[in-house]
């Protein structure tokens, strides 16, 4: 399948730099093209696992798991963490907001900013009982989340 580099870290807003720095450093490396959107939209995406991990467990200590798969034809983006997942409610609503519909809202545009950027995106329940989103970006991809799959 490619190269693929995997990073767990607590679910604490602290280690977002880190996260940072290795999504850069695997963009560089690829030299990717829209490498600034991808690492944004993975950023928003491990800030909402980092929020659903407080909500559902704030006394205790939770990791998210982070796997990003290189390859000719594209790079996908998994983020594992221990919340409920994403609903569907959610997903079919994004497909028709824009950014005035979230412009003062509390939540959502993270996951604007993700349809926008990314080529495809869905979210699953693992194995392991863990929520999955998972992210792609085709090399050369538009990202206009026009053909994005999306399920549940």
């Amino acid at each position: 399948m490619g190269e693929e580099v995997k990073l767990t870290i607590p679910a604490q807003k602290k280690w977002l730099g880190l996260v940072d720095l290795t999504i850069e450093y695997i963009a560089k490396s690829l030299e990717a093209i829209m490498a600034a959107q991808v690492a944004f939209a993975v950023r928003e995406a491990v800030i909402n696992a980092m929020c659903a991990a407080e909500k559902m467990a704030p006394t205790r200590e939770s990791a998210i798991d982070i796997v990003v798969c290189c390859n000719e034809e594209y790079w996908e983006i998994q983020i594992a963490d221990e919340g409920p997942g994403i609903s569907e409610t959610v997903l079919e609503r994004l497909t028709t907001m824009d950014c005035a519909d979230l412009l003062w809202s509390e939540s959502g545009r993270g996951l604007l900013y993700i349809k926008e950027y990314m080529d495809e995106y869905y979210s699953e329940k693992n194995v392991e009982g863990k929520h999955v989103f998972t992210m792609r970006k085709k090399i050369g991809g538009n990202g206009d989340g026009k053909n994005a799959s999306r399920s549940l």
